[in-house]
């Protein structure tokens, strides 16, 4: 587990700060929609974004990515 730990750090460094906070809005169940107002982009910007955070984790959907990126914060 601490491997798997690890390497989702690993990962996670990997993102630009732009998609950590696009990662982090989407984290809180909110829409593609409210998070491009949120942040003054549009809603083909986000879906890009959360393109780019599914390739660099290597995960096919959120609740993966979620999961993740939960089990990180207990540590």
């Amino acid at each position: 587990m601490i491997n798997s730990n690890s390497t989702m750090m690993q990962k996670m460094a990997q993102l630009t700060p732009r998609e950590k906070e696009v990662l982090k809005l989407l984290g809180k169940g909110l829409p593609n929609k409210v998070v491009a107002g949120m942040l003054g982009v549009t809603e083909r910007t986000i879906e890009a974004h959360r393109a780019h955070i599914f390739r660099k984790m290597k995960v096919r959907n959120l609740v993966h990515l979620l999961y993740g990126c939960t089990t990180l914060e207990s540590l």
